[in-house]
C-alpha cells in the first residue's frame, strides 16, 4: 500500500472519530464523507466498502436530524456506491440495490442514477 492511500485511510478513521463528538458530530459526517470519497478515488474495493459505511452513518445522522436534503443526498450516493459494489460481483449488494430501488421514491432513484453517472465519469478521467 502506498503512503498516500495509507494516509487517506487514516484520515477517514480520524474523521469517523470526530463524528462521535456531541456538538460537532453532524458537520464531521460531511467531512468524513469527503475524505472517504478521496480515499476511495485512490484506493481499492476496501475503500469503496468503507465509503459505503461512512455514507450509511451520514444517512442515519441525517435521518435523526430530520435533514431531508441530507437524506436525499446520502441515500443517492449510498445507492450509487452499493451499485458499484454490485457491479464488482457482490451478489448481496446486487440484491440490496434491487430492494432499495423498489422501495425508494422515483426521485431518489433518479438522484442515485445521476450519482452513478458522475462516479463513472470521474473514474474514467
Amino acid at each position: 500500500m502506498n503512503t498516500e492511500l495509507s494516509n487517506a485511510r487514516a484520515k477517514v478513521d480520524e474523521f469517523l472519530g470526530y463524528c462521535q463528538h456531541p456538538l460537532l458530530g453532524r458537520s464531521m459526517h460531511v467531512a468524513a464523507v469527503w475524505v472517504a470519497e478521496d480515499a476511495e478515488r485512490i484506493g481499492e474495493e476496501y475503500d469503496t466498502r468503507k465509503l459505503a459505511a461512512v455514507l450509511t452513518l451520514a444517512l442515519q445522522r441525517a435521518c435523526e436530524a430530520g435533514d431531508a436534503s441530507g437524506v436525499d443526498l446520502y441515500a443517492a450516493k449510498l445507492l450509487a456506491v452499493l451499485s458499484d459494489l454490485a457491479d464488482l460481483g457482490d451478489e448481496d449488494q446486487a440484491a440490496d440495490v434491487n430492494a432499495c430501488v423498489a422501495a425508494l421514491p422515483l426521485y431518489r432513484v433518479r438522484l442515485a442514477q445521476a450519482c452513478s453517472a458522475a462516479r463513472r465519469e470521474a473514474a474514467h478521467v
